[in-house]
Parts: C-alpha cells; structure tokens; sequence
C-alpha cells in the first residue's frame, strides 16, 4: 500500500485527481493498495472516472448512491465511507425524495 506522502510522479498526480473528483481529502485505501503498479491505478482509476462522470441514464449523484448500495449489500464498508461522505454533502436525501 502507497501512502500518499510516499507517492510521486504519475501515482501522485492520480491520488489528487482521485481526490478533487471525490471531493474529499484523502485517497481511499483500495487506490492505495493498486499504487503498486502505477499503470494498474491508472487503468483502473480511468474506467472508474469514465463511468462515474460519462454520459448515461443515470446522473453521478445517483451512481454514487448505487455504488453505496451495492457495497452494502456485499459487505464493503470501508471503502464505500469516501461516497457517503459524498453524498451527505450533496444533501442527497433531499435531491431524492422531493417532488
């Protein structure tokens, strides 16, 4: 696993992008753990952003949700703490249930 104080190059420009996309201020474990191999958290990282923030059905705030979801559901707890975070400063709740 990668600290972030120990990342340079390619591995720290994506810790920052991971965590300006998230809006948070640390770079979750799972990313950590796939720094190892800079090109595997690339790659990885990149089909992440390109479903999270690309064109579809569904908008980001509710792909979030889901993700949350689906984590629950398996068992992840840890790693989906970054996205409640998320989607508690989106006031999410209210974004869903108002109509």
């Amino acid at each position: 696993m990668m600290s972030e104080e120990e990342a340079i190059g390619k591995t720290k420009e994506i810790y920052q992008d991971i965590k300006e996309m998230l809006g948070i201020d640390f770079v979750p474990n799972m990313y950590k753990f796939m720094a190892s191999k800079p090109s595997y958290l690339e790659t990885n990282w990149n089909k992440i952003k390109a479903v999270m923030k690309g064109p579809g059905k569904l908008d980001r705030l509710t792909k979030e949700i889901i993700a949350v979801a689906v984590s629950a559901v398996i068992g992840v707890n840890i790693e989906s703490r970054f996205t409640l975070l998320r989607c508690r400063s989106w006031d999410w709740m209210t974004k869903v249930f108002s109509n």
